[in-house]
């Protein structure tokens, strides 16, 4: 919510997995994507106009062929939201290659401390309450906050759900506006939180959204995927020996 529209494809490794029209993902190599119940992703675009075109006018669009859930997901339980997709070749005619400058897989976070840097969040989720999700793909920018911050925000969850029944956990991560007025919000699940680094050309994952309480309300940050924690079962997946 609050979020700016995008004009180019920059730096946001951003994809969109539609069948669910408005789950984003990221991709970590040129066949892996994370997250997101779908049938097809749509790369290299950042407007959702006519998701069903294969002319190639605006994106590309490559077939799921594998999908992998982390194998200790248990919902209704929010621990280890995260999951991959392995894609096959494009089907739009003329497709470009998933190593250009605006069209490349995402850098993915190797730091266990959390940056003192604002993050970015990006998605195609609602605007507002009640109203739909935005064709437009959208950022926001967003505090990161320790550990002890998302527990006391979600204090209620922990001791009543059983989302949270283990309290928030180093495979977490929250972020948001202390005052409230900027978030992710309903659609925006599964589309990366990312950070600037080296002299803020290059932009890593640190997080995947996961969940969150009343969009844009104070004191009620965001809960992500802490990307660092699950490196090793992604290289696993990716890469395997």
């Amino acid at each position: 919510m609050s979020g700016y529209e995008i004009k180019e494809r920059n730096h946001y490794e951003k994809g969109e997995p539609s069948r669910l029209r408005y789950r984003g993902a990221e991709f970590s190599n040129d066949r892996f994507f994370s997250r997101g119940p779908a049938k097809w992703v749509l790369l290299g675009t950042v407007a959702l106009i006519n998701t069903t075109a294969t002319d190639g006018n605006n994106g590309q669009i490559h077939p799921i062929i594998r999908k992998i859930r982390h194998p200790e997901y248990k919902p209704p339980a929010k621990y280890h939201d995260i999951a991959l997709f392995e894609i096959g070749h494009a089907v739009t005619p003329n497709p470009r290659p998933l190593n250009l400058e605006d069209l490349h897989p995402a850098c993915l976070s190797t730091s266990r401390t959390l940056p003192r840097s604002k993050a970015i969040a990006t998605g195609w989720g609602r605007v507002g309450f009640g109203d739909d999700g935005s064709s437009n793909l959208l950022k926001v920018t967003l505090d990161v906050f320790e550990q002890s911050v998302c527990q006391e925000a979600y204090d209620v969850e922990i001791r009543s759900t059983r989302l949270l029944k283990d309290g928030i956990v180093p495979t977490m991560l929250c972020a948001g506006i202390r005052e409230g007025k900027r978030d992710t919000c309903q659609g925006d699940s599964g589309g990366p939180l990312q950070i600037a680094i080296r002299f803020k050309c290059i932009y890593e994952v640190l997080g995947v959204t996961s969940f969150g309480k009343v969009c844009a309300s104070p004191n009620s940050p965001s809960i992500y995927s802490k990307v660092f924690e699950y490196v090793p079962w992604i290289e696993d997946i990716v890469w395997p020996a």
